[in-house]
């Protein structure tokens, strides 16, 4: 039985508008505003497996994927990449989640999905504190 409470993703307080990313940092000012957003991303990005394992709506994981689309729209462009695997990630699971109800989130895909985003994280931010 589905869960009541709406598992997503928090969308980064600081992201802008999912307007398309401009410039190096995408759609944020400068390079800590971007490691900052970035960060916050990588954090609720990474709670997927957990907020998605209770049972979801199809409705509710729709939901995940438009924040997730919000969070590639404002990624620096060397993300954008990454940030797309994650989003078909979640496309996917919710189109499996239609045919069968008991489908598991690929938490280890998303892993893999976000190493990149942490290397970029501690390549380009790691001075930044």
């Amino acid at each position: 039985m589905p869960s009541a409470a709406a598992p997503t993703a928090t969308a980064s307080p600081s992201a802008p508008s999912a307007t398309a990313a401009s410039g190096p940092w995408g759609a944020y000012p400068g390079r800590g505003e971007a490691c900052a957003a970035v960060a916050e991303d990588l954090v609720a990005l990474a709670l997927l497996p957990a907020s998605l394992s209770g049972g979801p709506t199809t409705e509710q994981v729709h939901a995940v994927e438009d924040q997730v689309a919000g969070m590639l729209a404002a990624a620096p462009p060397e993300l954008a990449a990454d940030h797309a695997r994650v989003q078909l990630l979640v496309d996917s699971y919710g189109e499996e989640l239609v045919e069968d109800p008991d489908a598991r989130f690929d938490g280890e895909a998303l892993d893999e999905a976000l190493a990149p985003v942490r290397d970029w994280l501690d390549g380009t931010c790691r001075d930044t504190r």
